[in-house]
């Protein structure tokens, strides 16, 4: 597992090794404990942004999310634009992240960015409202397609409301890694969700602290 070959925090090895460990009715395990699945999926996350580069990890993590759920999006709708659309707006939370936080970049040079960003931003929004009509017009009736639409529109919502603090990005996150666990949109099973989640705890998140892609093995 990548999480035995990364570097890693104490406390995120360590809030890592509580989740795995924990057992939740959220995953249909017996003899579970009283942990919640959201409470542990958020104290994980937490802990991750809670670095010099918590922010952009936050939004690495965001990126992947944003692809697994485009896996199922483009199985059912091929011609779906939303990947598309989604990863430009991702790139200019990191673009944000960079710029607009380096100190010795002139105040001007800060304005006249931030007025690209936001004409661009406008751009995106209205395409992504567009795309999303388009693929409800296509009433394809899967629960896992209709999840994964939800979780889309969950990510436009994100980026029309604007507000980018870390923790909006933490909430988001782990409401998004909630969904896809227990939900139908990467694995429909209810006997996969315990591997689905360690799978998230020990791949996922540490390639997410490493700005790398994790593998995916089913």
């Amino acid at each position: 597992m990548v999480s035995q070959e990364l570097k890693l925090t104490a406390d995120l090895k360590r809030t890592i090794k509580i989740a795995t460990t924990s057992k939740y009715s959220e995953l249909y395990e017996k003899k579970y404990t009283d942990s919640s699945l959201s409470q542990s999926i958020e104290q994980v996350i937490s802990s991750m942004a809670n670095s010099s580069l918590g922010n952009k990890r936050l939004i690495w993590l965001l990126l992947l999310l944003t692809i697994f759920t485009d896996r199922c999006i483009s199985y059912y709708a091929y011609d779906s634009k939303l990947l598309n659309i989604a990863t430009r707006y991702i790139k200019i939370l990191f673009s944000r992240s960079i710029i607009l936080e380096t100190s010795f970049v002139k105040e001007r040079e800060h304005t006249q960015y931030r007025k690209l960003i936001e004409e661009e931003e406008k751009v995106l929004i209205h395409d992504f409202d567009q795309e999303l009509f388009i693929l409800n017009k296509k009433k394809i009736n899967v629960l896992s397609f209709v999840e994964a639409l939800s979780i889309m529109g969950d990510l436009n919502a994100f980026f029309k409301n604007k507000d980018f603090s870390i923790e909006v990005f933490v909430r988001l996150n782990s409401n998004i890694v909630e969904d896809l666990i227990e939900g139908q949109v990467l694995l429909p099973d209810s006997n996969s969700k315990r591997m689905l989640f360690n799978w998230w705890l020990l791949e996922v998140i540490p390639c997410s602290y490493h700005f790398l892609y994790p593998r995916i093995n089913f």
